[in-house]
């Protein structure tokens, strides 16, 4: 059977304070969704959602965008060689895996 593995970012404005929103990771496989922290915050402002990325081009908010990017290629990898082998059941084992 096949299963459906989907990576969102998304900045979670409902905590945001001084510092910014943390900026979470949320990994779905066949509905059952794990979210974690990337460890980044953003002001809600400098956030685009469409993107998934920071829209500033200091140099702090480039360094966070590649990050995400990195993240997100790692989690694409994992993802790729999933394909190939039995797939987690759950969002928590593909989590737990990367």
């Amino acid at each position: 059977m096949k299963q459906s593995i989907h990576v969102l970012f998304t900045a979670l404005l409902s905590r945001s304070n001084d510092a910014g929103a943390p900026i979470y990771c949320r990994v779905t496989v066949n509905g059952e969704r794990r979210d974690f922290s990337t460890g980044i915050r953003v002001k809600p402002a400098h956030w685009n959602q469409a993107r998934q990325r920071i829209t500033t081009k200091d140099e702090m908010a480039k360094i966070n965008n590649e990050k995400l990017q990195h993240l997100n290629f790692n989690l694409q990898s994992i993802i790729n060689v999933l394909s190939t082998e039995p797939t987690p059941e759950s969002a928590e084992a593909f989590v737990h895996h990367y």
